[in-house]
């Protein structure tokens, strides 16, 4: 459900509408200051510009964590479609602590010491709140997967898997045409998003308040984004964090659980997972 170093699906099913604001989680009310919305006309203010008539997309990545964000969506929008990109989660987590870190927004670099933060971190959030950097919470796929699939509807809900999507990105792209009842297309080429990569120091610390300022103020985005020519500029393949033994083995063991709800769901094997599950040095 995370979509780091994943083809990007959201704007590869169509030619659609996507707000400049990828990611407003408007209706995760319930997630700790991630919301970069302030109301609900600003919300609507992000489509003003789509044309009609047009598919209209939110590529809200934490909208499977939060408790009331697929009941509000369907509130307002009963017909809604949800497409969730699954990943194997011991790498998603490596994956997201990575992402904080290089955003600026997690201050334990060290994965595991980050990974044994977490509860106490949810002890700080108000009653009924949850917050993104308990990674033992947001992780937990197979627990998720099961309320999503609840809160539903059976032909409103597709799910894709990142294996299949890096092996064959024109079948998993017409099953989202076939989904969504678009004209099935097929691209010339696909490109990765949010791969992997850092930045020299001091521009790394430039890119941590540039992102800081962004998230806070809830605006769209500038035409001229400074963050995104940095990253083409100057960014390098991401040197991954070393993690020991112990606590590699101690993910596979908790997640395996999560795995198997994940197979009963998708009605298919995915060992894939648990022999990609971490070495000493973490992926991300």
């Amino acid at each position: 459900m995370r979509h780091h170093n994943a083809i990007s699906l959201a704007e590869a099913a169509s030619k659609h509408f996507f707000p400049k604001i990828k990611e407003p989680h408007f209706h995760a009310t319930d997630l700790h200051g991630l919301s970069r919305v302030s109301s609900a006309m600003h919300y609507r203010l992000l489509y003003a510009s789509a044309p009609r008539p047009s598919l209209k997309g939110d590529a809200s990545v934490f909208t499977y964590f939060s408790r009331a964000a697929i009941p509000k969506i369907l509130e307002s929008q009963p017909q809604a479609k949800f497409i969730f990109l699954l990943r194997n989660p011991i790498d998603m987590f490596f994956s997201l602590h990575y992402d904080y870190v290089r955003r600026g927004s997690e201050q334990l670099r060290d994965p595991e010491k980050a990974w044994n933060a977490g509860p106490m971190r949810q002890k700080t959030c108000s009653r009924g709140t949850w917050t993104i950097y308990n990674y033992q919470d947001v992780c937990k796929l197979g627990v998720h997967l099961k309320r999503v699939i609840n809160s539903v509807p059976k032909d409103q809900l597709h799910i894709v898997l990142l294996e299949d999507v890096q092996e064959n990105p024109d079948r998993e792209l017409r099953s989202i045409h076939r989904f969504l009842n678009i004209e099935e297309l097929t691209l010339d080429q696909y490109t990765k998003e949010n791969e992997a990569v850092e930045l020299p120091p001091l521009l790394s610390n430039i890119y941590k308040h540039l992102f800081q300022i962004r998230t806070s103020i809830p605006i769209p985005p500038l035409g001229f984004d400074v963050m995104e020519r940095l990253k083409r500029l100057f960014a390098r393949p991401a040197k991954r964090p070393t993690v020991r033994q112990e606590f590699a083995e101690y993910l596979e063991r908790i997640f395996d659980n999560e795995i198997k709800i994940v197979e009963e769901v998708v009605g298919r094997s995915l060992n894939v997972w648990r022999k990609a599950a971490i070495l000493p040095q973490a992926h991300v």
